[in-house]
């Protein structure tokens, strides 16, 4: 649980930084990809029990929405490895795949806040065993009370980050094209897509417990 533990908190730190991607520079955001597409395969590996159990069993509501969730992810990581490596401009730049630039990137931007949302998303789902795991590393019997109050509200806010950010509008190609405020430190915009990324984590939780 502790490998797994850090693997998932250092994706989920790479997709953050992946979100900011005007702001961090082409190259950062190139070796960014490549860092998560090699941490998703590495995820995937160590989870491998997972795809070979999934034909097994009963399926509940819960079980089928937690195996489309986790099937979307791997189709939007696909989707994104593949239009990122058309689109590049440094790594793979002399690789031509004689395929449609412009529909790459369409695909790479929506998939990418699609891929981010269910990430959260997935999260979400498993919270109760990240909070646990958390609590017996730092030997803790409860999370104090103030860290929860901190939490919501930090989650509250992040729905008006969604908005705000126009994340829907990027999900469904409302507009295609991100904007970004240069002028902004890039700590603001991380700080309002973990926010983001929070509000989707407690929603889930608070269905999941109900």
């Amino acid at each position: 649980m502790g490998q797994k533990f850090l693997l998932d908190l250092l994706m989920a730190g790479v997709l953050l930084a992946l979100m900011a991607y005007p702001l961090i520079g082409e190259l950062e955001h190139e070796i960014l990809g490549v860092a998560l597409a090699i941490l998703f395969l590495i995820h995937q590996i160590k989870n491998f029990s997972w795809y070979k159990n999934s034909i097994r069993g009963k399926y509940t509501y819960r079980r089928a929405f937690l195996t489309l969730i986790n099937l979307s992810l791997l189709i939007l990581m696909a989707a994104q490895i593949f239009s990122g490596v058309l689109l590049s401009k440094e790594l793979f730049v002399h690789l031509n795949l004689g395929l449609s630039v412009s529909t790459a990137r369409l695909v790479h931007l929506s998939a990418a806040y699609w891929l981010f949302v269910l990430v959260s998303v997935h999260i979400g789902w498993h919270w109760k065993i990240i909070i646990a795991f958390a609590q017996k590393k730092l030997e803790l019997e409860s999370i104090p009370k103030i860290f929860k109050i901190a939490a919501a509200i930090f989650a509250a806010y992040g729905l008006y980050a969604l908005i705000n950010r126009q994340f829907l509008d990027y999900m469904f190609l409302k507009s295609e094209f991100v904007f970004f405020n240069f002028d902004e430190p890039v700590i603001f915009f991380l700080g309002d897509c973990a926010a983001i990324m929070a509000f989707f984590i407690f929603i889930v939780d608070f269905i999941m417990t109900r």
